[in-house]
Protein backbone atom coordinates (compact mmCIF):
# COMPACT_ATOMS: atom_id res chain seq x y z
CA UNK A 1 0.00 0.00 0.00
CA UNK A 2 1.52 3.24 -0.86
CA UNK A 3 2.35 5.67 2.11
CA UNK A 4 0.85 8.87 0.47
CA UNK A 5 -2.58 7.12 -0.51
CA UNK A 6 -3.05 6.57 3.45
CA UNK A 7 -2.10 10.18 4.24
CA UNK A 8 1.57 9.18 5.36
CA UNK A 9 2.87 11.67 3.24
CA UNK A 10 0.98 14.19 4.95
CA UNK A 11 1.81 13.49 8.34
CA UNK A 12 5.01 12.48 7.66
CA UNK A 13 5.46 15.79 5.57
CA UNK A 14 4.53 17.56 8.82
CA UNK A 15 7.04 15.32 11.00
CA UNK A 16 10.10 16.50 8.89
CA UNK A 17 8.82 19.90 8.94
CA UNK A 18 8.58 19.94 12.79
CA UNK A 19 11.75 18.12 13.96
CA UNK A 20 13.80 20.73 11.60
CA UNK A 21 11.46 23.47 13.54
CA UNK A 22 11.66 22.51 16.95
CA UNK A 23 14.78 24.55 18.18
CA UNK A 24 14.02 27.28 16.35
CA UNK A 25 10.38 27.40 17.61
CA UNK A 26 11.13 26.48 21.19
CA UNK A 27 14.40 28.27 21.39
CA UNK A 28 16.04 25.25 23.66
CA UNK A 29 17.73 22.59 21.58
CA UNK A 30 17.81 20.06 24.56
CA UNK A 31 13.73 19.95 24.37
CA UNK A 32 12.43 16.22 22.72
CA UNK A 33 11.74 17.13 19.03
CA UNK A 34 7.85 15.37 19.49
CA UNK A 35 5.54 16.69 21.37
CA UNK A 36 5.15 15.14 24.59
CA UNK A 37 1.50 13.52 25.63
CA UNK A 38 0.45 14.05 29.61
CA UNK A 39 0.39 10.80 31.33
CA UNK A 40 -3.47 9.45 31.62
CA UNK A 41 -5.20 10.59 33.92
CA UNK A 42 -3.76 13.73 34.45
CA UNK A 43 -5.16 16.69 32.77
CA UNK A 44 -3.49 19.61 31.39
CA UNK A 45 -3.13 22.86 32.52
CA UNK A 46 -5.60 25.75 30.91
CA UNK A 47 -2.66 28.16 30.07
CA UNK A 48 -0.45 25.73 28.09
CA UNK A 49 -1.93 25.57 24.69
CA UNK A 50 -0.31 23.38 21.71
CA UNK A 51 1.81 24.79 18.96
CA UNK A 52 0.10 26.14 16.50
CA UNK A 53 1.72 23.45 14.14
CA UNK A 54 0.49 20.38 16.05
CA UNK A 55 -3.11 21.94 16.27
CA UNK A 56 -3.30 22.24 12.54
CA UNK A 57 -2.46 18.61 12.28
CA UNK A 58 -5.50 17.92 14.65
CA UNK A 59 -7.27 20.25 12.74
CA UNK A 60 -6.74 18.29 9.25
CA UNK A 61 -5.48 15.39 9.37
CA UNK A 62 -8.41 13.44 8.96
CA UNK A 63 -8.91 14.32 5.17
CA UNK A 64 -9.14 10.74 3.97
CA UNK A 65 -11.78 9.79 6.85
CA UNK A 66 -15.63 10.46 5.57
CA UNK A 67 -17.21 12.86 7.71
CA UNK A 68 -20.36 10.90 8.66
CA UNK A 69 -23.73 12.86 9.27
CA UNK A 70 -27.17 13.52 8.00
CA UNK A 71 -26.26 16.63 6.21
CA UNK A 72 -22.76 15.90 4.94
CA UNK A 73 -21.91 15.33 1.52
CA UNK A 74 -19.74 11.98 2.00
CA UNK A 75 -22.06 10.15 3.67
CA UNK A 76 -24.89 10.87 0.63
CA UNK A 77 -22.15 9.95 -1.75
CA UNK A 78 -21.21 6.60 0.46
CA UNK A 79 -25.18 5.83 0.29
CA UNK A 80 -25.64 6.95 -3.79
CA UNK A 81 -22.79 4.49 -4.09
CA UNK A 82 -24.13 1.29 -2.71
CA UNK A 83 -27.50 1.90 -4.22
CA UNK A 84 -26.08 2.54 -7.24
CA UNK A 85 -24.65 -0.73 -7.43
CA UNK A 86 -27.31 -2.18 -5.46
CA UNK A 87 -30.82 -1.80 -7.86
CA UNK A 88 -28.80 -2.45 -11.02
CA UNK A 89 -28.54 -5.88 -9.48
CA UNK A 90 -31.79 -6.19 -8.02
CA UNK A 91 -33.69 -5.31 -10.89
CA UNK A 92 -31.38 -7.52 -13.31
CA UNK A 93 -32.65 -10.18 -10.80
CA UNK A 94 -36.42 -9.82 -10.70
CA UNK A 95 -36.55 -9.33 -14.56
CA UNK A 96 -34.29 -13.16 -14.52
CA UNK A 97 -37.33 -14.03 -12.33
CA UNK A 98 -40.21 -13.04 -14.46
CA UNK A 99 -38.60 -13.97 -17.61
CA UNK A 100 -38.48 -17.63 -15.74
CA UNK A 101 -42.03 -17.04 -14.78
CA UNK A 102 -43.29 -16.11 -18.28
CA UNK A 103 -41.57 -19.32 -19.59
CA UNK A 104 -43.22 -21.38 -17.01
CA UNK A 105 -46.64 -19.87 -17.91
CA UNK A 106 -45.73 -20.02 -21.61
CA UNK A 107 -45.05 -23.94 -21.00
CA UNK A 108 -48.00 -24.69 -19.43
CA UNK A 109 -50.37 -23.19 -21.66
CA UNK A 110 -48.90 -24.78 -24.15
CA UNK A 111 -49.28 -28.21 -22.40
CA UNK A 112 -53.11 -27.60 -21.35
CA UNK A 113 -54.16 -26.68 -24.89
CA UNK A 114 -51.83 -29.37 -27.06
CA UNK A 115 -53.44 -32.93 -27.28
CA UNK A 116 -52.19 -35.41 -24.55
CA UNK A 117 -49.65 -37.70 -26.42
CA UNK A 118 -47.67 -34.04 -27.52
CA UNK A 119 -48.08 -33.09 -24.22
CA UNK A 120 -46.98 -36.47 -22.49
CA UNK A 121 -44.03 -36.80 -24.51
CA UNK A 122 -42.79 -33.64 -23.54
CA UNK A 123 -43.03 -33.70 -20.27
CA UNK A 124 -41.25 -37.42 -19.98
CA UNK A 125 -38.40 -35.71 -22.78
CA UNK A 126 -37.84 -32.88 -20.56
CA UNK A 127 -37.73 -35.41 -17.49
CA UNK A 128 -35.13 -37.24 -19.31
CA UNK A 129 -33.28 -34.91 -20.20
CA UNK A 130 -32.95 -32.90 -16.35
CA UNK A 131 -32.53 -36.55 -15.08
CA UNK A 132 -29.56 -37.12 -17.67
CA UNK A 133 -28.14 -33.17 -16.48
CA UNK A 134 -28.32 -33.89 -12.86
CA UNK A 135 -26.53 -37.46 -12.78
CA UNK A 136 -23.62 -35.87 -15.24
CA UNK A 137 -23.17 -32.95 -13.34
CA UNK A 138 -23.59 -35.18 -9.80
CA UNK A 139 -20.66 -37.55 -11.52
CA UNK A 140 -18.34 -34.60 -12.44
CA UNK A 141 -19.17 -33.53 -8.92
CA UNK A 142 -17.76 -36.36 -7.07
CA UNK A 143 -14.69 -36.51 -9.44
CA UNK A 144 -13.75 -33.43 -8.07
CA UNK A 145 -14.14 -33.13 -4.45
Amino acid sequence: MCPLSTGGGYIGGFWTAWRQQQPALTGRPGEPCFPVQTPAGKTRPRDIREPAPIRHLREFSRFLMPRLGFFHSETWAGIIAILGGLIPALLATLSLLVLMQYVWFSVAVWLATCPLECSLSFVSLTTFILQVACEDGLASFRQTG
